[in-house]
C-alpha cells in the first residue's frame, strides 16, 4: 500500500496551512506537475526557443504517457486546454441531425457543444440523483445516434456504469461519449475496455496538474470518418515545410493542436499521468471511496443528509451534503481555510487520495457548529 502519509507530506504542501476538499472544482496541483512545468519555464527564461525541437519531442511524450494512462493509441489523444473544447472537437464528428440523447443532471460542457450546433438534444428526467443504463436504453428511438453521459456527475456524485452504458449503445449502433473531468484521476479508465467512443477531460480537477491542460480521445475509426472543419500550420502532416498551397491535414487527433503548443501545461500532464500510476490507480480509487465512506458515516452520524448516492457501486470522489444556507456555509468554512463549494440544495465535498480523517474531521467540526 502506498505510504499515504509520506505522500501527503512530500507532494502536497497545501496541507500545512489548508483544508481542501473539493477536487470537483479545481484540484490543488502536485509537486511533480508543478516540477514538470516549472522545468520548462526555466529553459524558456535562460535559453528562449533552443529548446524547440526537444519541447516537441517531449510533448510527444506526454501523448503517449496520457494515452497509456487510459489504454488507448497515441494517434487518438489530441492536447486541448479544458474539457469545453474537447467537446466541441467531438461534436464536429458528427452530422447534426443526428439525435443525441443526454441526463438532465449533465454539465454544460457536455451539451452546449452539440446544442450550439441544433444537433436535437433530449434530455433524460433522472431518477433522483442518477440516470442509469436503463433509463437510457428505454429512450432510445431510431434516430438516436449519440451518448453522452459523465462518468461522474458533478452536482450527484453518481458515477455511471460506463461499461453497461456502452453495451446499451453498441447494441443500438449509437457512439458513446464521455465526459471524463470528475473521473479521469480519480478512478481508472481504459477506452478500449470500457468501450467508450469518445472522451474529452481536464487536467485541473482528479489529476492534480494545473489549469490550462486537457485531452480528447477519439477512436480511430471516428477520425477517418469526418475531416476537421478548422485546420492550423501544426494541423498538417509536414508543418515545418510551411507550404502555403498544399493541405496535407492529418488523420490522428493531433490535427486539432493548431498552433504553437501550451508546453508547460502538457508536460504537467503528462507527467501527473505517470505519478498517479506510480502510486497506484486502483489504489488511488478504493483511497478515496475509503474517505468518502468516512465521511458519509460522519456525516449520517450528526444528522447532516447525504444527497449524493449512497449504493457502493454508485459512488464517487463527490459527496453532496445537504447543509442551511450553502453559500454561506462555504463563506464560513473558506474563513477557516476549508474549501467546499456550494452545489444545488448541499455543500460539495471532494476528497482526493492525500487528504485524511483528520481533514474530515474538521469539517465536520466545523459544520456542526454552524
Amino acid at each position: 500500500m502506498p505510504n499515504w502519509d509520506s505522500i501527503r507530506k512530500i507532494d502536497f504542501p497545501i496541507t500545512q496551512k489548508f483544508t481542501y476538499l473539493d477536487h470537483a472544482a479545481g484540484g490543488v496541483v502536485s509537486r511533480p506537475a508543478f516540477q514538470a512545468a516549472n522545468e520548462f519555464w526555466k529553459q524558456a527564461l535562460r535559453e528562449g526557443d533552443f529548446r524547440w525541437i526537444e519541447w516537441l519531442e517531449r510533448k510527444e511524450v506526454a501523448r503517449r504517457q496520457i494515452a497509456a494512462f487510459i489504454n488507448a493509441e497515441p494517434e487518438e489523444i489530441a492536447f486541448v486546454p479544458n474539457t469545453s473544447e474537447g467537446m466541441n472537437l467531438i461534436a464536429e464528428l458528427f452530422d447534426s441531425k443526428a439525435e443525441v440523447i443526454a441526463s438532465d443532471m449533465e454539465f454544460p460542457a457536455s451539451t452546449i457543444p452539440f446544442l450550439y450546433r441544433k444537433f436535437p438534444v433530449r434530455f433524460l428526467k433522472a431518477r433522483g440523483n442518477k440516470t442509469l443504463p436503463e433509463d437510457f436504453r428505454k429512450a432510445l428511438r431510431p434516430k438516436t445516434k449519440i451518448i453522452i453521459s459523465s462518468y461522474v456527475q458533478y452536482a450527484s456524485g453518481f458515477r455511471q456504469n460506463i461499461r453497461e452504458l456502452s453495451r446499451v449503445a453498441k447494441r443500438h449502433g449509437a457512439v458513446l461519449v464521455v465526459n471524463a473531468s470528475q473521473a479521469l484521476g480519480a478512478f481508472p479508465i481504459d477506452v478500449k475496455a470500457l468501450g467508450i467512443d469518445c472522451l474529452a477531460a481536464n487536467s485541473y480537477k482528479w489529476m492534480l496538474a494545473g489549469y490550462g491542460g486537457g485531452i480528447v480521445f477519439v477512436r480511430k475509426g471516428l477520425l477517418r470518418k469526418r475531416k476537421p472543419r478548422f485546420a492550423g500550420w501544426r494541423s498538417v502532416n509536414e508543418p515545418d515545410c510551411y507550404d502555403n498551397r498544399r493541405i496535407d491535414v492529418k488523420s490522428e487527433a493531433s490535427r486539432y493542436e493548431y498552433g504553437g503548443p501550451a508546453f508547460p501545461n502538457f508536460f504537467a500532464l503528462g507527467t501527473a499521468c505517470d505519478y498517479l500510476t506510480s502510486i497506484g490507480k486502483e489504489a488511488i480509487a478504493k483511497r478515496i471511496l475509503s474517505l468518502t465512506d468516512y465521511l458519509v458515516d460522519e456525516l449520517r452520524a450528526h444528522s447532516i443528509p447525504v444527497l449524493s448516492p449512497l449504493e457502493p457501486e454508485f459512488r464517487s470522489g463527490i459527496v453532496i451534503a445537504k447543509v442551511q444556507n450553502p453559500a454561506e456555509t462555504s463563506k464560513k468554512l473558506f474563513r477557516h481555510k476549508i474549501f467546499a463549494i456550494p452545489r444545488g440544495e448541499g455543500l460539495r465535498i471532494a476528497p482526493h487520495f492525500y487528504n485524511n480523517e483528520s481533514d474530515v474531521d474538521r469539517l465536520i467540526r466545523f459544520l456542526r457548529k454552524g
